[in-house]
């Protein structure tokens, strides 16, 4: 139906009920019934006929005139929400532009301020302010909750805004922030563990919060400990490194993925950072978080073990207060849970937290590793094998070596000086002692298998094929022959530069 035919047509539909003065109900619920309207609707028509005709069921000019803004609305809207951020005003001037150039009547700066206001905030800061929409509108998924304690630990680092002076023992001592990575359960708000020093944020640090956090501590005050089921953090280097995915591994943690550059994961582990700033602002050297802030005269007066013993009397004061979110106090929430999962030994968990290096040979003159060279009798019969190492970065005096999944032992390293001939010679005796042995506790090895092997290697002495072995009394190792042409050719004891 076209709109100038609209009128005939409800004109069509009222006339039989239009001379009657009142209109029974009736009638008008047939005639609703035959038109497909329902009677109110009749009725209004029969009251706007009454009243102003046939000219009453014409569209207006005003509602003409709002269908022509109606473009323009959605003309300024596009536009405002362009990769060009455009102001209101600029909005304003291309709307004034496209209303001449199409003929229609000129929209003024209110009219366009109100077509922008009208779109949603989530839209309008999905085009104009990316960061605010992922913030605040961005949909996320549910994060794990904590229903025990232990069940989840948040792990984060914070450098202080206070300025401590290092623990040196001579020269003139230097003040520097020190950094505090933070291992917080999520159940108790408890803080679990914590490392301060004044290293930057490493794996290393990481490793050292851990442990912290799963031994227990020695103060009644501070019951807090053991291995967590799963474990948050951001995606920093440190955190998503080889060494914490390895640690995750060994002691069986989970990784409680939260998504990236979204803060609201860390909510939590913010809020405690929040409560220690607050904190510091009291502690001599307070420096602030911001050159805005900072205070016109800094004067540190601590040194960092007397920073970290102010810390842990903090830390001792905040599980006693009341946290606002759970009605109670960190220190009792914890304690309302199950037993905390320990390691085997202090020993084990050291070694596990230990970084792993991958993939170095173990040589004639043992293993070398960050410019340095290891070595353990140990490694003797592991000669031309692949390790893997496990090192303490501030200690590589030793290191500890893995040859598949079997513990070798500890290789020490060797200083830079050349080694005397007898040394050599104590190796290489204690070398051949345990070939020999290795062979004589094998009775299963046969004559053919150790000829064979010594024509593939070349180091045993060659038969000719028709020698038959097979009259070798087989209480007898069969390599005891062949051995006697390994010895080594006389060396001159004198000579001192015999390598």
């Amino acid at each position: 139906m076209e709109t100038k035919d609209l009128p005939l047509k409800q004109l069509e539909i009222i006339e039989p009920l239009v001379h009657l003065h009142p209109v029974p109900w009736s009638a008008l619920r047939q005639q609703a019934q035959k038109a497909g309207r329902s009677p109110r609707t009749l009725q209004r028509w029969i009251k706007t006929y009454k009243e102003k005709g046939i000219e009453g069921f014409k569209r207006s000019q005003t509602t003409t005139e709002k269908s022509k803004h109606l473009d323009l609305k959605s003309f300024a809207q596009k536009h405002y929400l362009s990769p060009g951020r455009l102001s209101v005003a600029a909005v304003h001037g291309l709307c004034v532009r496209e209303a001449r150039r199409n003929q229609r009547p000129v929209p003024s700066y209110t009219t366009v301020y109100r077509y922008i206001q009208k779109i949603p905030k989530a839209v309008k800061s999905y085009h104009r302010n990316r960061k605010e929409f992922n913030d605040k509108f961005k949909v996320s998924g549910d994060l794990k909750q904590a229903t025990y304690p232990g069940e989840l630990y948040l792990i984060d680092h914070r450098q202080a805004d206070v300025l401590v002076y290092e623990n040196r023992p001579r020269g003139t001592p230097k003040a520097k922030r020190p950094w505090i990575t933070s291992v917080i359960d999520h159940y108790s708000r408890c803080l679990v563990g914590y490392y301060l020093n004044f290293d930057p944020p490493s794996s290393r640090r990481v490793a050292l919060a851990i442990r912290d956090a799963i031994l227990p501590k020695d103060d009644h005050r501070w019951p807090m400990c053991g291995i967590p089921k799963a474990i948050r953090h951001d995606f920093g280097s440190d955190l998503i490194s080889k060494h914490i995915q390895q640690i995750r591994m060994d002691l069986k943690i989970e990784w409680d993925k939260k998504e990236i550059a979204n803060p609201r994961g860390d909510a939590i582990i913010e809020r405690f950072f929040g409560t220690m700033a607050d904190w510091e602002h009291q502690c001599d050297g307070w420096v602030g978080h911001s050159l805005k802030h900072r205070p016109e005269k800094v004067r540190p007066s601590m040194t960092l073990d007397q920073f970290q013993q102010r810390f842990y009397d903090f830390v001792v004061r905040y599980h006693a207060k009341k946290h606002s979110s759970t009605e109670m106090t960190p220190f009792d929430r914890w304690n309302n849970g199950t037993l905390p999962l320990l390691p085997e030994s202090i020993a084990t968990l050291d070694l596990l937290l230990m970084p792993v290096a991958r993939s170095y040979k173990i040589r004639r003159d043992g293993i070398h590793f960050q410019t340095n060279r290891y070595w353990c009798d140990e490694l003797l019969e592991w000669i031309g094998e692949t390790s893997q190492l496990r090192y303490d970065p501030l200690r590589l005096e030793e290191v500890i070596v893995f040859v598949g999944n079997r513990r070798v032992g500890t290789a020490f390293r060797l200083s830079g000086k050349r080694q005397s001939y007898a040394t050599y010679k104590k190796k290489r005796q204690k070398q051949n002692r345990f070939m020999k042995e290795f062979v004589q506790s094998n009775p299963r090895l046969k004559a053919d298998d150790i000829n064979t092997a010594s024509q593939d290697n070349k180091m045993f002495t060659s038969f000719p094929k028709d020698v038959s072995f097979d009259h070798i009394n087989p209480d007898i190792s069969p390599a005891q022959p062949i051995r006697k042409s390994l010895n080594p050719l006389p060396i001159k004891q004198d000579d001192e530069n015999w390598c």
